[in-house]
């Protein structure tokens, strides 16, 4: 899913989360060539690589990862 999202004309980078147990995301970002969601991931304790990570999440709501994902993905694109 986070590749085919990445495949849509204009989108730098992609997120994808997914809940596998009551209250547990799994997180998967995906780039473009220039940014660096390894960063991002590895701030929110995952890891990967420059243009592949991911990250797992714990809480109620998946707007919770929004709120803290949308800041760091912000500064990443306007670099």
């Amino acid at each position: 899913i986070v590749d085919e999202l990445l495949k849509d004309q204009g989108a730098h980078i992609s997120v994808c989360a997914i809940e596998t147990e009551t209250n547990k995301f799994k997180v998967s970002l995906r780039a473009m060539e220039g940014y660096d969601v390894g960063k991002i991931a590895n701030s929110l304790g995952g890891g990967g690589h420059k243009l592949s990570a991911g990250f797992r999440f714990t809480s109620t709501s998946s707007k919770d990862i929004i709120e803290k994902i949308a800041p760091l993905l912000k500064k990443e694109i306007q670099g």
